[in-house]
């Protein structure tokens, strides 16, 4: 019984060597066929890529690309430090050429007290600013009213208007906002 027991561990043995043998041999093979699918794989990944409308460039051309990049984030960022000293230049400007009228003009502004009745439209109101010289064009008021739905909330009553008022400002007033 001994001699069965040590003959029938060779064998397992020699069977648990054959079996890790071709284990590792087709390892082996199935490897070198892996990098040769990932070589395939990789040379057409390109025109895989190109197939579905994609753009395929190279280190070089991205580089590029982002040096370009750089470059118009600097212009947009001149452009727009530009822009905003020009509006500061344009609001010192307005400023001081807006003082200098106000000292001069104060007596030439024109105080009205307009009256709004029942039945008067946005265009009768426009007119009536208008002759009163609060206003200088009369139908741009009123379009200025139906644009931004002044006309529909003018309340009725009295209410004291001046020449040096913006439009949003005399529609506030009549509108009680």
């Amino acid at each position: 019984m001994r001699i069965m027991v040590a003959s029938f561990s060779i064998g397992l043995m020699t069977a648990a060597l054959i079996m890790g043998g071709v284990f590792m041999l087709e390892d082996q093979e199935n490897s070198s066929e892996g990098e040769q699918k990932n070589k395939l794989d990789g040379e057409s990944a390109q025109s895989y890529l190109e197939e579905r409308d994609y753009e395929v460039i190279d280190p070089d051309e991205v580089s590029t690309l982002k040096e370009k990049n750089e470059q118009l984030h600097k212009k947009i960022t001149q452009l727009k430090e530009t822009m905003e000293s020009m509006q500061e230049s344009n609001e010192e400007e307005e400023s001081s050429a807006g003082g200098s009228s106000n000292t001069n003009t104060d007596s030439s502004v024109t105080q009205y007290t307009l009256t709004i009745s029942s039945g008067m439209t946005p265009n009768d109101i426009a007119r009536e600013l208008e002759q009163q010289d609060i206003i200088q064009d009369g139908d741009e008021f009123s379009k200025f009213l139906e644009s931004n739905d002044y006309s529909r909330i003018i309340q009725l009553g009295t209410y004291e208007v001046a020449s040096n008022l913006e439009y949003s400002e005399i529609a506030q007033r009549i509108t009680g906002n």
